[in-house]
């Protein structure tokens, strides 16, 4: 359990690894609370757990497990895909990185770690909380487009992706904000349609969605 006493599926994973299993020689340094932390979707924890583990599969990561598949990145030129490349170095995530103002910072994590696993952890550990949010689902949106690209066959512009991430946020928000909770705990089916609770509910996101704007902005 947590200090609070209550359960939390990192409270058991650190039971699972500290006590219960000898983990001793797959145990990494790292910024790994900084994950739990994450106010994401669940979906995009579990992506950024993967890639600072070093086992998001990767063209080149497949290579390295004996199976045979070209080594191409799905976005550019490029012939090696592996977990640096796809997250930051490819010429389609740096544009990715620069919509939303990230790259200076990305940059600045990379020239001072060694590793894509390093410079997650880094960002985690040194941005705020509103530009880790966005930092955990552009990535999780420039893997997903990777993925579009080679099962799908399908092209999304660095737009697209941004905005898919940004929505992602505002998503989690809109899930996380009192007042929908209390009205999705507390609400009893009717016949007459509350135009006032309605009302305030599309001003509180079209609020949260301008304000997460800006924070990203600035």
């Amino acid at each position: 359990m947590e200090r609070h006493g209550r359960y939390s599926v990192c409270s058991a994973y650190r039971l699972c690894v500290t006590e219960l299993v000898d983990s001793s020689h797959i145990w990494r340094l790292g910024y790994w609370s900084g994950i739990c932390k994450l106010k994401v979707m669940p979906k995009v924890k579990n992506l950024v757990w993967r890639m600072s583990r070093g086992c998001l599969p990767t063209r080149v990561r497949f290579l390295d497990k004996g199976i045979v598949c070209p080594t191409n990145c799905a976005s550019c030129a490029s012939n090696h895909e592996d977990l640096m490349h796809v997250s930051f170095y490819c010429p389609f995530s740096i544009e990715v990185w620069n919509r939303p103002g990230l790259w200076g910072s990305v940059q600045h994590a990379l020239s001072n770690t060694a590793s894509a696993t390093d410079a997650i952890f880094s960002l985690l550990e040194n941005l705020s909380v509103e530009l880790v949010q966005h930092m955990s689902t552009v990535l999780w949106s420039i893997w997903k487009h990777c993925n579009l690209r080679v099962w799908d066959d399908a092209t999304e512009t660095s737009a697209t992706v941004v905005e898919h991430a940004r929505n992602m946020v505002v998503d989690w928000h809109l899930a996380n904000t009192p007042v929908v909770l209390a009205s999705s705990t507390n609400h009893q089916p009717t016949t007459t349609l509350d135009m006032g609770a309605s009302t305030s509910l599309q001003h509180n996101v079209t609020m949260l969605a301008a304000s997460y704007a800006r924070k990203i902005q600035m």
